[in-house]
């Protein structure tokens, strides 16, 4: 009986171990890669707010506005409809979160680079595609 005892004891500290040891080699989650391509109130809200609960829950955030998504960095315009996913893209700009702007794209909709872009986004670069492509990444497209 005794021995019984001792037996269910240590295999449940083994158990209590192997779970407490699990928790704390718990990789943290990879890189939410938001690609914005769209002007659309809707879906840009959308990939915003995805990308701050990505953040809330410890994924590395980064952003990518390029073809008609480069709106969203225009400082010109605050007022259109943009205006509530923009106040969101600020707030995760200075929480680090990373975005980046399409320089070609945001002169094809008439914006002086970088000039008219909100304070703190970064010139989209080559590298953003190996950010992008990354094992650990996942990646979405509004």
């Amino acid at each position: 009986m005794r021995y019984t005892r001792w037996l269910a004891l240590a295999l449940l500290a083994v158990v209590v171990g192997a779970l407490w040891l699990g928790a704390q080699t718990q990789k943290r989650p990879g890189t939410f890669y938001v690609y914005i391509i769209s002007d659309d109130p809707w879906r840009v809200e959308t990939g915003v707010n995805m990308a701050a609960r990505a953040r809330e829950r410890g994924y590395e955030v980064v952003i990518h506005l390029t073809a008609r998504g480069v709106k969203l960095a225009s400082k010109k315009t605050p007022q259109d409809e943009l205006a509530n996913a923009r106040k969101t893209l600020q707030q995760l700009i200075k929480e680090g979160v990373t975005v980046y702007v399409c320089p070609r794209n945001s002169a094809r909709a008439g914006m002086k680079v970088p000039d008219d872009w909100i304070e703190g986004v970064v010139r989209g670069e080559p590298r953003v595609i190996d950010i992008q492509m990354a094992p650990n990444t996942e990646a979405v497209s509004f």
